[in-house]
């Protein structure tokens, strides 16, 4: 969810994101972690965004990556009341019953 969310906000505007990675920035005030960086050693994980050379944080708590979407929401100035997100599942659902 989180990936996809900064693909398309990086497809919006990627002066936003490289910024915050060449500042290594840390999205939320109380987390030590830094979100998006050009060096592989100063993020939690070796995740980088499809095609550019920024890394990503990675395997953060469900809880964790609604504030991390907020913030970059709020980063990205909009309004939270627009933002919708939706998922399909990939599993099947089985119709056989026991």
């Amino acid at each position: 969810m989180l990936r996809s969310v900064v693909s398309r906000l990086y497809e919006q505007d990627s002066s936003v994101i490289e910024d915050m990675a060449r500042n290594n920035e840390k999205l939320l005030s109380w987390s030590q972690n830094v979100m998006f960086s050009y060096d592989v050693n100063e993020v939690y994980g070796d995740s980088k965004i499809a095609g550019t050379d920024i890394y990503q944080s990675v395997g953060f708590s469900a809880a964790h990556i609604m504030y991390i979407i907020r913030a970059l929401l709020d980063k990205y100035d909009i309004d939270r009341g627009d933002f919708v997100y939706s998922a399909r599942s990939t599993k099947t659902v089985s119709t056989e019953t026991e």
